[in-house]
């Protein structure tokens, strides 16, 4: 494009004029205006601020509230939980079910300039593991020879099973786990399960029952620890012996003869080739002569 101007000519006089040009084009590379100019920034928070459980994992409802800041005139919050459908944010996000949780918050400005996602993602664990046993039962009586396998059935959905402790009378179990009465001996004894999640959430169950010295449950524990190899068989069957005569004379009320009987049952038993066998062997043998 250019001017060209003439003076006044009092006769035609041919003139010659010369231009420059050039052409104005798109330039694709440019970067077009985004509507409104800079767009809004989010920002979020979430309270409590640090997990109220154990390894990241909190313990119950979670409150994730977001601010806007820039754009143009009214900025309107909006969020989605999960990747679901965005919905307009006027007041914080409480997450309250239990398991991994993404809240995500946009921001669009009067303008229609619309912020990035900014996303929180928390993990809830607000219930505690489940645990049935089954092996032994509350209340249960046990014989002397007793041997019960605890089974345990334990779970839990969000966090997962982190920890299972087996006690009887406070001393801990290595599973399997069994409960020996050769062991505990006569009396009242109590199982505690534990069972703890990854969140910390624990879950208890108690029972108590006895191990209560029959009779018959003395020639069981005769007969286990003879098949054990932890009584001679000789022995064993001297043993088996006194305990029958001491529960006929026990019936017969002759309280003399069988208080000497079951004497004689416990000499036997120091006999058996392990302490345990024979503190077992001899507390039977008490606590039978107290019921005489």
């Amino acid at each position: 494009m250019g001017l060209y101007a003439l003076a006044n000519q009092a006769a035609a006089v041919p003139l010659t004029a010369h231009f420059d040009y050039f052409l104005v084009t798109p330039d694709d590379t440019a970067t077009p205006c985004e509507p409104g100019g800079e767009a809004p920034v989010v920002e979020t928070t979430v309270s409590p601020e640090a997990p109220t459980g154990k390894n990241g994992w909190y313990r119950g409802p979670v409150t994730v509230p977001a601010t806007a800041t820039g754009g143009v005139g009214d900025v309107e919050l909006e969020h989605r939980v999960d990747g679901g459908d965005w919905v307009a944010s006027t007041e914080p996000v409480v997450v309250d079910e239990d398991g991994e949780h993404t809240v995500e918050f946009r921001a669009t400005d009067s303008e229609g300039t619309q912020s990035e996602p900014a996303a929180v993602t928390v993990k809830i664990d607000a219930t505690a593991p489940t645990l049935a046993v089954k092996g032994v039962k509350n209340g249960d009586q046990l014989s002397v020879a007793a041997q019960r396998r605890l089974r345990l059935t334990v779970g839990d959905q969000a966090s997962g099973v982190a920890r299972q402790v087996v006690k009887v009378d406070g001393k801990a179990l290595t599973a399997p786990y069994v409960v020996d009465a050769v062991a505990l001996l006569s009396g009242r004894h109590r199982v505690v399960v534990t069972v703890t999640d990854a969140a910390g959430n624990v879950t208890t169950q108690r029972m108590t029952f006895r191990v209560v010295p029959t009779y018959r449950g003395a020639r069981q524990l005769v007969a286990r620890l003879d098949q054990e190899d932890r009584l001679a068989p000789k022995v064993a069957r001297k043993m088996t012996r006194q305990l029958v005569n001491a529960a006929r004379f026990d019936r017969k009320n002759k309280v003399r003869q069988a208080r000497k009987a079951l004497t004689t049952y416990a000499q036997l038993g120091r006999r058996a080739d392990d302490r345990s066998a024979r503190v077992a062997l001899r507390d039977v043998s008490r606590q039978l002569k107290r019921k005489l």
